[in-house]
């Protein structure tokens, strides 16, 4: 089995184009994973990828495996199946665009493939938009208006259907 490449603090330094102690100071706060072999530092490829993800604000990515059933193409991650459109199969990582996703208080008829239950974990106002996280089993950004959000009258724990199209998923 191929061991994931390792890097040292010294080569993710160049990798971010940052200083050696910028990156201790990234995985002092928690902000990049890291482990020790002895007293030596070590990070993986995959660490440093969702760190570059995170920072870019990348929201919904998911690592999991493309299968074919019932002549369409579905996304499987833990106990969640997504619908998409892609010639891939096998393992792979993918995304949703926070404001791809409509939020529903009741299943809505609609020729989106995608329609998952979830309960509201965390709202966070940003302005003009209000940010919400579903737990669908696994976390889901979505973006609506400020609007929208006092409209559905949205609170922690509330049950909601996060609709989205199969062709809103993108493969990494």
């Amino acid at each position: 089995m191929a061991q994931e490449k390792s890097y040292t603090p010294d080569e993710v330094a160049e990798l971010l184009q940052i200083s050696k102690y910028t990156v201790y100071e990234m995985v002092k706060r928690g902000d990049l994973s890291a482990y020790r072999i002895g007293r030596k530092l070590r990070f993986q490829k995959s660490d440093i990828e969702e760190y570059i993800k995170k920072a870019k604000g990348m929201d919904n990515v998911y690592k999991g495996v493309v299968v074919s059933k019932n002549g369409e193409k579905i996304f499987e991650t833990g106990t969640v199946a997504i619908s998409l459109v892609t010639d891939s199969e096998g393992e792979c990582q993918v995304t949703i665009e926070p404001d791809d996703i409509i939020l529903a208080k009741d299943i809505v008829k609609s020729s989106a493939r995608n329609v998952l239950r979830g309960q509201v974990e965390n709202v966070e106002d940003c302005g003009p938009v209000y940010k919400i996280r579903l737990n669908v089993g696994v976390p889901l950004y979505a973006v609506i208006t400020r609007q929208s959000y006092l409209d559905m009258e949205i609170a922690l724990g509330d049950s909601l259907y996060a609709i989205f199209k199969s062709t809103s998923v993108r493969v990494l």
